[in-house]
């Protein structure tokens, strides 16, 4: 099976305040297939305060365990990848090492 190259959520909801995140994607629904054999898939995704990284959350299917972003899931927002290379031209550590205790701070794990 072939991944489509955009998905969308459906059924969402965002509380801004504890910045969680919730969305189905509805693969039968919107793609007229299953994928892993599951119509239907549901996200909780908490994220940190600078939405660079899901801290934590689900993925539910019916037939399926649920996974957990941190230990079986890892999101990280793709503006990352600029920043740490923008701080690893700079040619100095210290700017890496400073983003990385940044995440930390934020609630990063090892996972993620």
């Amino acid at each position: 099976e072939r991944v489509p190259s955009h998905v969308p959520f459906r059924n969402i909801s965002f509380d801004s305040e504890t910045r969680t995140f919730r969305g189905d994607v509805c693969w039968e629904e919107d793609h007229g297939t299953t994928w892993v054999g599951e119509p239907k898939w549901s996200f909780e995704m908490v994220f940190d305060p600078s939405f660079t990284f899901v801290a934590s959350g689900t993925c539910s299917r019916a037939r399926s365990e649920t996974n957990q972003f941190g230990v079986d899931l890892i999101y990280i927002n793709a503006a990352i990848e600029m920043r740490l290379r923008m701080a690893l031209a700079s040619r100095t550590t210290g700017d890496y090492i400073n983003i990385l205790r940044q995440w930390r701070n934020d609630g990063a794990t090892g996972n993620t």
